[in-house]
Formats: C-alpha cells, sequence, structure tokens
C-alpha cells in the first residue's frame, strides 16, 4: 500500500509516543523549574509600606525615622498618592550597600538632560538666526 501525502503510518505514530513518553518528565522538570522562578520574582517585586519596611528591616526603625531617611533620600521608595512605598528589591540593594538609582533621581537627571537639549538647540537656532542676518547685512 502507497502512502498518501500527509498521511502518518502506524510506526511514525509508535516513534512519537516513544518520543514524547521520554520528553513529558523533561517538562515536568522545566515547569517545576518556571514555577520557582516566577515565585521569586513575585517576592522580589513585593512591595512594601513604611509600618512593613519597619517589620521587616533589621533593628526595626521606628516608621517616622523611614519617612525621614525617604525625604532625605537616603532610602530608595516612590510615593504613590500620599502613600510612600518601597520595592523590596530595592530595598535589599539598599542593605548590602548598593545604591539603586531612585525613580525620583531617574526622573531628575531625564529632566536635566531634556532641558541641557533644549538650551543647545536654542543656543544653536540663535547662532543661526544671527549667522542669517549678518549675511543679509552683508549683502545690503
Amino acid at each position: 500500500m502507497m502512502k498518501k501525502e500527509g498521511e502518518i503510518t502506524v510506526e511514525e505514530v509508535v516513534v512519537a509516543l516513544f518520543a514524547l513518553k521520554e520528553f513529558v518528565p523533561k517538562m515536568d522538570q522545566v515547569i517545576s523549574l518556571l514555577s520557582l522562578v516566577t515565585e521569586n520574582d513575585k517576592e522580589l517585586d513585593k512591595h512594601f509600606t513604611t509600618e512593613e519596611l519597619s517589620d521587616y528591616l533589621p533593628g526595626k526603625p521606628a516608621v517616622s525615622t523611614l519617612r525621614n531617611k525617604f525625604q532625605r533620600r537616603e532610602i530608595p521608595g516612590r510615593k504613590v498618592g500620599k502613600r510612600i512605598v518601597f520595592l523590596k528589591s530595592e530595598i535589599d540593594q539598599w542593605l548590602k550597600g548598593e545604591r539603586p538609582a531612585m525613580q525620583v533621581e531617574l526622573q531628575e537627571q531625564a529632566e536635566a538632560y531634556l532641558n541641557s537639549r533644549q538650551t543647545k538647540r536654542k543656543k544653536n537656532a540663535a547662532q543661526v538666526a544671527s549667522g542669517r542676518a549678518s549675511v543679509n547685512r552683508r549683502r545690503a
């Protein structure tokens, strides 16, 4: 009997089933590893309120101390409405002595960069305009 295009033989099905039999346990391992990674990511992305951060930090500093440190930009955090929240991953970096760039600082750096670009454009435009004016004066 001749095999038509697109048809699968019984032998091919058996071979595919044996391959799947070996593949499925490996997929279970991959799935379990992925679940561990996502659980770890959720833990890193956890947000603390000021009260929760006080409980998390060694020495359990007072909430008012944490607020003052935040206002002086000594501890990484951000304002969400009227609340201050702290990202666990940033706090962990901060505890290790690494100082992550805070969102406020990044915003200020971006604004300073944009302002410097605008200033350069204005200077260039002024130079071009004054150059045109001097050329027009020479022609007159």
